[in-house]
């Protein structure tokens, strides 16, 4: 079995005015390393994860709903009150357009057909995200649109509907083509890469389906509700899932197994990440924070560690030696792609929270992969298609078991994973508070060494200025010496 990745916290921001607490949106920029997160009251955090520079832009009119970066690099935001506005990466407020009198629930970009925009007024709109000017007249559906994913490299457009159904669009001409997903409850999150659609309702279900023949290929129940997130990586088929409870697991879409976990602190309310798949940011109701593939981390610190023993003086002897015997080093092979900051403030992580964060990662896949198995014992197109009542209630208690056993292994794993973790932030705890007890006692011992030798030195001026006063009362010699203890001694000898 391969052994599980696990993430390692690299950034975190607190926000003390709870403005996460109503958190709408987030957005992770494809073309720079810049995150962008928008929360109540219409207020947007922007991140550059290669400085770790917080940038937060004027306040916008109204709540937002969606956030999106075009291929300019500008983030496109949908507001509450109908108007799209775009803002720079700096912060600066470049271009808003009310485009309609109901709210906007979703924007997708494509380097094709621009923006598309969806609204509580059941219209599909297209805009040119320069000038966020509509590019063709807008199209009312019989329903309204909650999500939008591309499929086919921006060729096709799929729209999670308020009717529960999944719908394939033209993108250009905004026209539906045909119900390519029939859900039992709301579809809250879409996402699409590597041949495959993922759609998560609010049941909790998570469905798998073949992008090119829009057939059911699996489904994971391993939600007891509403997902918090859903997203696929572009250059890698993985999925990332995030439980509202603070678990976010990651599966590989090839084998349908989870590969990596993690556990977070607080209620999860979105996910966000790189194109790579190696950045990954979670916002939760008090924080944002940003995690780094804790395998990409280790060969970026191996790579740093044989580039500096290369260059070190024994390493250069070593080379010109292998090249005099005709056996040369090999070339160093690229260091992975991560954002220069964030990369550095991992790699300073105290080994002991590595520790913590590998061992749950471990206990969380442990458990979903049991969880996997015990689902595909479940015949879920029957459980569709069963028309006869005692077989749908034979098929409806398998599926209440499974819950059941979802529910107790996945507590067991988080307990243990719970203790593991406050053991050793205990561990931690007590080896910072005697660390800070002995700089107090050190700092406590030099300032009495610094007041000794300043008295010294009070005495010794004073003796020295009387003597000078007096002259007739005789010559006066001063000897100084050094004790072993560093301090200075004068003694004073009248002629």
């Amino acid at each position: 079995a391969i052994e599980p990745d696990f993430w390692v916290k690299g950034f975190e921001r607190v926000i003390q005015q709870g403005w996460f607490s109503s958190l709408t949106a987030m957005a992770y920029s494809p073309h720079s390393d810049c995150l962008a997160v928008a929360g109540g009251d219409g207020r947007i955090l922007l991140l550059d994860l290669r400085s770790l520079e917080c940038t937060e832009p004027r306040r916008l009119e109204s709540g937002i709903r969606a956030l999106c970066f075009a291929g300019s690099g500008h983030l496109l935001a949908g507001l509450q009150s109908g108007a799209i506005v775009s803002i720079s990466h700096q912060g600066v407020q470049l271009l808003s357009a009310q485009v309609s009198r109901k709210p906007i629930t979703a924007l997708a970009c494509s380097d094709v057909f621009g923006l598309i925009a969806a609204s509580e007024d059941r219209q599909l709109r297209r805009l040119n995200p320069a000038t966020i000017m509509e590019s063709t007249a807008p199209v009312k559906q019989n329903w309204v649109g909650h999500d939008l994913a591309w499929l086919d490299h921006g060729r096709q457009l799929v729209v999670a509907g308020s009717d529960n159904n999944l719908h394939l669009l033209d993108p250009e001409l905004l026209a539906p083509l045909l119900v390519i997903h029939a859900g039992t409850s709301l579809q809250t999150h879409t996402t699409a890469g590597h041949g495959q659609l993922v759609t998560a309702g609010q049941d909790g279900v998570v469905t798998l389906l073949d992008a090119g023949t829009h057939l059911p290929a699996c489904q994971l129940p391993i939600a007891n509700g509403q997902l918090a997130g859903a997203q696929i990586a572009k250059n890698q088929p993985s999925l990332f899932l995030a439980d509202p409870t603070g678990v976010v697991h990651e599966w590989d879409l090839r084998t349908l197994k989870p590969q990596s976990a993690l556990q977070v602190e607080g209620s999860t309310k979105a996910l966000s990440l790189s194109a790579s798949g190696d950045v990954l940011a979670i916002c939760t109701d008090r924080s944002v924070q940003v995690f780094l593939r804790g395998s990409r981390l280790d060969a970026l610190a191996v790579h740093q560690q044989e580039l500096a023993r290369r260059g070190s003086f024994l390493g250069v002897i070593v080379q010109l030696f292998k090249r005099l015997l005709g056996r040369p080093l090999p070339a160093l092979p690229a260091p992975p792609q991560l954002p220069k900051a964030l990369a550095q403030a991992s790699l300073h992580t105290d080994p002991e929270i590595r520790s913590i964060e590998r061992s749950t990662s471990d206990a969380l896949v442990r458990a979903y992969r049991e969880i996997a198995v015990a689902a595909r014992k479940v015949d879920w197109k029957a459980l569709g298609q069963a028309i006869d009542k005692h077989q749908r209630h034979q098929l409806e208690a398998q599926k209440l078991e499974l819950r059941r056993l979802r529910e107790e292994r996945l507590s067991r794993a988080l307990d243990e994973a719970q203790k593991r973790r406050e053991f050793h932030q205990s561990q931690i705890l007590k080896r910072e508070q005697a660390l800070r007890q002995a700089r107090a006692e050190q700092r406590n011992k030099q300032f009495w060494d610094d007041v000794g030798k300043w008295l010294g030195r009070a005495v010794s001026d004073s003796v020295t200025s009387k003597s000078a006063a007096s002259p007739k009362q005789g010559k006066t010699s001063v000897s100084t010496y050094t004790r072993k203890d560093g301090t200075r001694v004068k003694s004073h000898k009248r002629g």
